[in-house]
């Protein structure tokens, strides 16, 4: 307890009488006396940053000849102690001089005072919330104090006792975000720190801090039948390194119990690492329900029927057969569900025949064996299923399906395995690994690519590399599919083979399946916020998202309606039209729909319809709390080298509003840049408040041509510029702190020196940058030339530079050496790799590092 007896001795006096006598100035006797500050911010003890003191002495200009008598009019906040004004409690409070000259002749003056005290502990109630681990998308919140003596302020707003404010930090914002309030949303599956800090608002400088740690589990989202014995389970995160056939457990319910069915295994996806597969050793039991648990997280499904009566549909399993060899043509059989429940019983009720008769192949319908004479030749065989029961014709109900069965060599080359199979637009994506395509998308935009592992264990990728010696892709049914390099141009509804070859020989064919034109199956209609208040300030946007029947999104093909079904009376009715560019977004402004009620919209999307709204009411007065619009935003400066890089996937604007304490949007709040220019915007003979906002980045870095304030006072972001040769540069990767302070001018007199200044809000953003690291393979250590630009500049001389499977040596526009001679070693090699931002070509420079010594002619 800093100054304890002290404040006790002051808070229990009257206000004392100081009597003073000004020194003498020149030239004072013809103006009248005046302080030379009129206000001044106190500390109880100090303050953090040990500039502000709990004790002050006013001074006059003018006062030769006078004395002057000082008294508090509230002595709980402030008293006076010999020449000073002393803190002894939180509040504002002000102090009256009064100068008196030897005519008689007397004249007051007021100060004010403001009186502020720090933290001294700060403390949390009750972690249970937190103690077990979250599930993605819970919330918790903890209870926070601030201490001052033995007086905890559970309040956060309650400035009565402490005037910091609590400012909340996450270590880890993939893990777990927490909000202003200290509410805690678990996002991914990790540990993170969540942080509670006593923040003075001068500065702002943070103070006392308590911690407590969040754990979210990357426990069981869903689970689904697959198979007799196998079910698929989807993960909140990547578990595959932790859950195994051990520790996630299977119980069949009977009842409220639960009986634990035997795992015999948990295998994860190779390429997907939230989905693994669980299998047992008995068959799952019609209508029976099962619980498949980890850690603290479960979910459940109910077992199929397996029996020959819900057989809805077959598929072949052999799809490519090695040349010169009989083999067997295996077979899987569905429910309706798509549930695999193959059985002998099931597979041996299949005949199989060709559709075409071909000499490249000899089918023993018999034995369901095939046989190819080549590699690189296809056959089409039909299946038919018997159920061996009959409809009223007399007809037996049989299932059929048609499969191509592709020939390949022996050996594969050089290529180990193929990996991934995608036919895709846009960027290629292998974790999203696509088959299906529209007999609509006739136009070359979707290609085909595949990844794959050779013999040395290299990870080589189709993109980029298709040719004659390398990757070739072909179609089994040029009457179906048409492949032009790896582009795919769909002729009619159904399914081919695409053959892939590398170097010539046959690696491996991939089946796919050609649907019928894209129509929109799913819309997502959304409003961003739920509250608009009726003001000019306020609005709320519509955005539509449509999804064909395949997946992709088809937002921008489609026609949206949007119309009024429901409001309150004398509502406007009126929709808004589609915000230009940008068909699905529709912008509802406060000012508009200003009647207080509850709006309701139908938005129709083809034979799609879904239902949305908002509620209006009235938001006036001064704001109870702010918020920083897009705070937290991730962005990568990734820049994607080949592909068309926009500049709306990274730029982005930060806004500040005023929110009514029911939650409704008063105003926006225009932010100054730096603390000089909010200030200068109040006039020097007025009063009034201005706001202002301070962008922080990494360290030591400057972040000054990404970050600018824009003329209607918002904080702009652009990670990606270019600089004055063309060239494109990005911003420092890292944490940005965006904070928000208000300025209050009460008093004509006050400089920017000693205005109240108050925190709104602390928010921030982050920037990372994933660009792909060029790789660097050593030829020689001998060069043909005699400049190691040049040296370098040749991809057969001594290093090969590539970017994936490209070579990238002759965009080398410098090179960093130490040494002179004809030896020197090369540090570092600087790469201009063209790209394509917003539709214009420039440059982007990657700073390589080699560590080669090389000798030069």
């Amino acid at each position: 307890m800093k100054n304890f007896f002290k404040k006790i001795a002051f808070v229990l006096a009257l206000a004392m009488v100081l009597v003073s006598v000004a020194p003498a100035t020149a030239n004072a006797a013809t103006k009248a006396p005046s302080l030379k500050k009129t206000s001044k911010i106190l500390y109880i003890g100090g303050d953090l940053t040990g500039t502000i003191s709990d004790s002050y002495r006013f001074t006059f200009n003018n006062a030769a000849g006078y004395t002057a008598t000082w008294k508090s009019k509230n002595t709980k906040v402030a008293t006076i102690e010999g020449k000073n004004v002393v803190a002894v409690g939180v509040g504002k409070t002000e102090v009256v001089a009064t100068l008196t000259n030897k005519a008689g002749k007397s004249v007051q003056k007021t100060a004010t005072v403001w009186v502020k005290q720090n933290a001294e502990e700060v403390g949390f109630g009750s972690t249970k919330a937190v103690d077990s681990p979250l599930a993605v998308g819970a919330k918790a919140k903890v209870n926070v104090y601030r201490l001052v003596g033995d007086k905890k302020i559970w309040t956060q707003n309650d400035m009565a006792t402490c005037t910091d404010v609590i400012k909340w930090t996450s270590s880890n914002t993939d893990v777990a975000t927490v909000d202003k309030f200290g509410t805690v949303t678990a996002v991914a599956a990790g540990e993170a720190t969540i942080t509670a800090t006593a923040t003075q608002p001068q500065g702002p400088t943070a103070g006392e801090s308590a911690s407590y740690k969040v754990t979210v589990a990357a426990g069981i989202q869903s689970v689904k039948q697959t198979g007799l014995t196998t079910a698929q389970i989807t993960f909140a995160g990547n578990v595959s390194a932790e859950a195994n056939k051990d520790n996630v457990t299977v119980k069949s319910m009977v009842g409220s119990t639960g009986v634990k069915v035997a795992v015999k295994d948990l295998k994860f996806d190779a390429v997907d690492k939230t989905k693994a597969t669980i299998t047992t050793f008995t068959e799952f039991a019609k209508d029976t329900e099962y619980v498949v648990s980890y850690k603290d997280t479960s979910a459940s499904f109910v077992g199929v029927d397996t029996s020959k009566d819900a057989v809805a549909s077959i598929k072949f399993d052999t799809t490519d057969v090695v040349k010169a060899k009989a083999e067997t043509i295996k077979f899987k059989v569905y429910d309706k569900n798509g549930v695999d429940i193959t059985r002998e019983e099931f597979t041996n009720r299949i005949d199989v025949s060709l559709v075409n008769a071909t000499t490249d192949c000899y089918l023993d319908s018999s034995a369901k064996t095939i046989t190819f004479f080549t590699s690189g030749k296809t056959a089409e065989v039909k299946a038919t299923y018997h159920t061996y029961t009959y409809g009223a014709d007399y007809k037996e109900i049989t299932i059929d399906a048609v499969g191509t069965i592709v020939s390949k060599d022996v050996a594969s080359t050089t290529i180990k395995s193929v990996d991934v199979f995608t036919a895709y637009t846009g960027d290629v994506d292998f974790t999203k690994p696509n088959k299906t395509i529209s007999v609509s998308d006739t136009d070359g935009s979707y290609k085909v690519a595949v990844k794959t592992t050779n013999n040395d264990g290299k990870e080589l990728s189709s993109v980029g590399n298709v040719s004659d010696d390398k990757f070739t892709f072909e179609s089994s049914d040029t009457t179906t599919l048409l492949i032009v390099g790896d582009q795919l141009y769909p002729v009619k509804e159904g399914g081919a083979m695409v053959i892939v070859k590398y170097n010539k020989t046959v690696i491996d064919a991939y089946a796919v399946t050609i649907g019928s034109k894209r129509v929109a199956a799913d819309v997502t209609a959304k409003f961003d916020r739920a509250q608009l208040a009726t003001n000019a300030s306020d609005s709320v946007k519509l955005t539509v998202t449509v999804k064909d029947q395949f997946g992709a999104e088809r937002t921008k093909l489609e026609t949206i309606d949007v119309k009024f079904v429901s409001g309150p009376k004398d509502a406007n009715q009126t929709v808004p039209t589609a915000t230009v560019g940008k068909n699905n977004e529709f912008v509802f402004e406060g000012s508009i729909y200003n009647v207080i009620g509850g709006y309701q919209y139908k938005v129709t999307v083809g034979n799609q319809v879904r239902y949305v709204g908002f509620t209006t009411d009235k938001a006036v007065g001064t704001p109870s709390f702010y918020q920083l619009s897009n705070t937290g935003k991730a962005i990568d400066t990734a820049l994607k080298v080949g592909n068309t890089n926009k500049t709306d996937d990274k730029e982005f604007k930060l806004g500040l509003a005023g929110y009514a304490s029911n939650g409704y949007k008063i105003l926006n709040v225009p932010m100054a840049d730096g603390k000089t220019v909010a200030f200068d915007s109040i006039p020097a003979t007025a009063t009034g408040s201005a706001v202002y906002v301070e962008v922080q980045g990494p360290a030591n870095k400057d972040i000054t041509p990404f970050i600018s304030v824009s003329a209607d006072g918002q904080v702009v972001v652009k990670p990606v510029v270019m600089n004055a040769s063309g060239a494109a540069i990005k911003a420092p990767a890292g944490n940005y702190t965006v904070s928000v302070f208000e300025m209050n001018k009460t008093n004509a007199s006050q400089t920017k020196d000693n205005v109240p200044v108050k925190a709104l809000i602390v928010g921030g953003f982050s920037i990372t940058d994933t660009q792909q690291v060029p790789s660097i393979a050593v030829n020689s250590t001998t060069s043909k030339y005699g400049s190691a630009l040049l040296a370098l500049q040749d991809k057969d001389d001594v290093v090969t530079i590539k970017i994936g499977d490209t070579v990238v040596n002759d965009k080398v526009t410098a090179v960093t050496v130490i040494g002179t001679g004809k030896q020197i070693a090369v540090t570092e090699v600087t790469i201009a790799v063209d790209v394509n931002y917003n539709g214009a070509i420039t440059t982007f420079e990657q700073k390589v590092p080699v560590g080669v010594t090389i000798n030069l002619q």
